[in-house]
């Protein structure tokens, strides 16, 4: 998927909104394709292969970090609650930090 997406970013077919090939990932399209990599990536460490070893050591970590239904609730509703924050910094256009590691290009 990231190959591909390299592709149409380097060939033109695709743009991200005001963002020049050559130039720094810029506005809200570019942030919104970020959060997605980043999900997707997300997605694949916890379903994809070999995954089973992630979601059994992240169930012992949050019984002894959060333990019962209300340790889950207050889990639950900080990680919503960090969703509404990056949310509102994407609605208001908030540039992407890219720290530490340094600002990308598009191809």
């Amino acid at each position: 998927m990231l190959g591909v997406t390299w592709w149409a970013l380097g060939s033109g077919a695709v743009t991200l909104g005001d963002s020049p090939s050559g130039g720094e990932p810029a506005g809200t399209t570019a942030s919104v394709v970020v959060g997605a990599c980043v999900l997707l990536g997300v997605a694949v460490v916890w379903w994809g292969p070999l995954s089973a070893m992630t979601r059994i050591g992240a169930r012992r970590v949050l019984a002894v970090v959060a333990p019962g239904w209300v340790g889950s609730l207050v889990v639950v509703l900080l990680a919503l609650a960090a969703v509404a924050v990056l949310v509102a910094q994407v609605a208001s256009g908030a540039p992407i930090h890219w720290e530490p590691l340094p600002q990308p290009t598009l191809p």
